[in-house]
């Protein structure tokens, strides 16, 4: 990728598919209005998010849409580079819980660049184009999972060997984007020693 650099140091990709949630809503509507309704969801192209190094960035791109004779153009474009700090190294797509305000809250999409080097999660709002909020983490933040029930993301430390959990419920701003428990001891690389 050459949209902010020599196109030699991007180290993570993700791939957000909005084709389930445009399908999904169009499961509400009327039968009538299905079939139409279903045949856009089909043709709506992919967001693509990689991670940069050098500079430390996250570049945002998206797949040409699909033509009414279902030629995919699956290579994307690029069209936007945020600026990150050091080490950006992995990308994942996954979901906030925001306060709708229904008790039960509305989960919202938020792309999560995690940034090995300089232990900090960024959370970028695809739909307000910005970096929402930063999770400040242990040593190495290096994969990230998310709970299917719970708002909340489990972050492995690599270099500490050990799990950190991660309030994702904006209902609750206090902690929200706050490493509110750990799963393990943190134990130091033995060459640390």
């Amino acid at each position: 990728l050459t949209v902010n650099t020599l196109g030699v140091d991007s180290r993570g990709i993700a791939i957000d598919d909005p084709r389930p949630r445009a399908r999904a809503v169009c499961d509400e509507l009327p039968a009538e209005e299905r079939d139409g309704c279903l045949a856009e969801a089909e043709r709506l192209p992919l967001d693509v998010y990689v991670a940069n190094r050098t500079p430390p960035s996250l570049i945002v791109g998206r797949t040409r849409e699909v033509t009414a004779t279902g030629e995919p153009r699956d290579l994307p474009t690029f069209h936007d580079s945020i600026p990150l700090t050091a080490g950006p190294s992995r990308v994942v797509v996954g979901n906030v819980l925001v306060d709708d305000g229904t008790p039960e809250g509305r989960p919202e999409r938020r792309i999560f660049v995690l940034c090995f080097d300089s232990n900090l999660i960024y959370v970028y709002d695809p739909e307000e184009r910005r970096i929402e909020a930063e999770i400040s983490t242990g040593r190495g933040p290096h994969a990230l999972a998310f709970d299917r029930e719970r708002p909340l993301a489990y972050v492995a430390h690599f270099t500490d060997s050990y799990i950190g959990v991660v309030s994702l419920d904006q209902r609750s701003p206090w902690n929200y984007g706050a490493l509110i428990a750990s799963i393990g001891t943190p134990r130091p690389p033995r060459a640390s020693k």
